[in-house]
Formats: C-alpha cells, structure tokens, sequence
C-alpha cells in the first residue's frame, strides 16, 4: 500500500529528477527488503535501488551492481537462470535505457547455467539491449566504452543448428570480448561471439560477427574502425575521445 501511495503522489511532481528523488527517498527501504529473494545474491549501492529492475527467475545467481554514475537513465535486468553472474563496475553511465536479457521463461528452452556478463568501469550507454540465451556462455565488455542508440548486443542464434549429417550443432555460442575504450556507434548489432580490441570504433548501423584482428599484422593492437554489414576493418592507426570541446566542435 505505502508503495502505491508514494507513486501516486509522484505523479503530481513536475521534474522528472525530482519525483526520482521523491520516490527513492520514500522506497529505498523497501526496495532494498527485496533485493535477496529465492537464493539470488544481489549486491546493489543504496543509492541506486530505484534506477534497476529486476525480473529473476532461478536460484544461485549473483548479481552485482557498483555506484552508478548519477544519470536518468534505467537499468533492466531478465534473468532466467541458475548460477549466472553478472558484474557492473562502478561509474556506469546510462542516459536512456541498458536492457540485459539473460535466459528465458520458454517452454522449449528452460533455464540457462553458469552465464556470465560483465561490464567495466566508467562505460557509457545510451540506449543497449543486450542478449543472451545460452548456458556456459560470457559477454565482457571493457572500461571507457562508450555505446550510443539503439544498439543490440545479440549473444545467442536463439535456435540450434544441425550438421544433416551427424546432427551435431554447428552453432554453438562460446564468448563475445570487448575491449577497453571501445565506441560503439548508433544502430550497430554485435553478433555471438564476437572479439573487438581495444581502442577501435564501432561504425553506424554496422554488423559486426567476426573476432577481428589487424589485416596486417597479427596482435592485437587495436586502434581502427570496423565498419559495413558484415562489418571490417576500414581504417588502422588511429584513437578516439568523448570530450567535443578537444577540438570537435570547433571544425577546424
């Protein structure tokens, strides 16, 4: 009852920052009652109960969520598993929204085991889903990254394939590795296991499906752009900042 009458009472608040401020004030104690329900271990700052949701189904996940940078943006959680574990480091930026769908409640798939996710420190999104419906599988993803709009992380075939011959699957889903200080441009789909080094950039609407190495060289050095459906590498030898006012703006 207390919790609908708080939302209630919201919805007369003008300021979007102000009814977030209201309702965390007033629901942080019960948010954080729930955080630690059916086996799940879910370690959150209290500061940010109100800015993630949480859909669970399974036991023994472990879910970790350090402070969050200050931004309007929600984080949501679907896990439909056992044994996951997902881990987003501190200063995590979201302006618009980050969906993570793990597992699903789906008569012909069941629960996943042991999925992991993790997401390093000071990554910005704007608007991310990110997928994946697979057991024994790993998505991680770097510090400084940066990931504009309506970008989809699709970690999964959703459906298994078969070789006609001795019916084994040929499409199994193992890692998908992203490097530190990765932009990731607006519209971009990244494919199951996918491998981008550090320091590269992600082009528009690209598809990217590949483990992608220098063309000329055999390290992993990083530093170009991957761009194109599929995506490839176009362009070596370079770096990127987020700050504009560097000497963007100015267009010289």
């Amino acid at each position: 009852m207390k919790k609908i009458i708080i939302q209630l009472l919201s919805c007369f608040i003008p300021s979007r920052q102000k009814r977030h401020e209201f309702r965390h004030r007033y629901l942080k104690q019960t948010k954080k009652s729930t955080l630690k329900l059916n086996n799940n271990d879910i370690k959150i700052h209290p500061d940010d109960v109100d800015r993630v949701h949480f859909f669970i189904t399974g036991e023994h996940n472990t879910i970790v969520i350090n402070k969050l940078k200050k931004s309007s943006g929600i984080i949501s959680i679907h896990l439909a598993g056992n044994n996951c574990h997902i881990c987003l480091e501190e200063d995590l930026f979201v302006e618009s929204s980050l969906d993570i769908v793990m597992g699903q409640e789906h008569p012909n798939f069941g629960l996943i085991e042991s999925a992991t996710l993790k997401i390093g420190r000071q990554s910005a999104f704007m608007k991310t889903q990110i997928v994946t419906y697979n057991s024994h599988t790993k998505i991680e993803i770097g510090q400084n990254c940066m990931f504009s709009s309506n970008i989809m992380l699709f970690h999964t075939d959703a459906h298994p394939i078969y070789d006609r011959k001795n019916h084994k699957i040929i499409n199994k889903v193992k890692d998908m590795i992203i490097g530190n200080h990765v932009w990731v441009g607006a519209g971009v789909t990244i494919l199951k296991n996918t491998y981008i080094p550090d320091d590269c950039i992600v082009g528009y609407n690209s598809v990217v499906s590949l483990k992608y190495h220098h063309p000329q060289q055999d390290c992993d050095r990083g530093g170009w752009i991957i761009a194109g459906n599929p995506a490839r590498v176009v362009k070596t030898g370079i770096t990127w900042d987020s700050n504009g006012s560097k000497g963007y703006i100015q267009n010289e």
